[in-house]
């Protein structure tokens, strides 16, 4: 895989990826080596990825806070904000604060605690989108739980966009917020 940043903006960074293969969305702690696979399999989006995509974070406007309010990817060509999303029966779990678009044949982490270490010397915060190992991690909006996942179709019927919402529900901004 490789990674580009293409826009350099500390809210709302962009980076273009190009991915030869299945690209997987997920919690990047589920690439560690001792995840059982169907563990993996499960709680991860895995997609045929082949191609160019932009790749960014919009914010959560919800909270008073600055935290990531989804991940999103589309088709390098293609728009953020058309075309209509599908939620997908799926979700995606998150249980280490992090969310990750990267590709299937990237492998497993050897190192969980190198990657985790990593991304910590790269960059701090709520809401950060980072090229971290062979991956772009995110943080998870509030952090653990279970997101939902949204695809755009193009005219092929073939996914041209991932969407991982992290909008917390009322309970969870009542126990943070209020």
């Amino acid at each position: 895989m490789e990674i580009k940043q293409t826009i350099e903006d500390p809210i709302e960074p962009q980076y273009q990826v190009t991915v030869d293969g299945e690209v997987v969305v997920g919690d990047p702690s589920y690439m560690a080596d001792d995840v059982m696979p169907e563990v993996r399999e499960k709680l991860t989006f895995r997609f045929d990825g082949t191609g160019s995509w932009n790749v960014k974070v919009t914010p959560l406007e919800t909270v008073p806070d600055h935290r990531n309010g989804a991940l999103i990817a589309v088709r390098t060509g293609t728009e953020f904000d058309v075309g209509t999303w599908e939620k997908e029966d799926q979700v995606a779990a998150v249980d280490s604060a992090h969310m990750a678009f990267y590709p299937l044949d990237r492998g497993l982490l050897d190192d969980w605690e190198a990657f985790w270490e990593e991304r910590s010397r790269l960059a701090s915060g709520m809401a950060v989108l980072i090229p971290v190992d062979g991956t772009l991690v995110c943080s998870s909006g509030l952090g653990d739980g279970a997101y939902d996942i949204y695809v755009r179709r193009d005219a092929n019927a073939q996914i041209d966009g991932v969407k991982v919402d992290f909008t917390p529900s009322d309970a969870a901004m009542s126990l943070l917020y209020y």
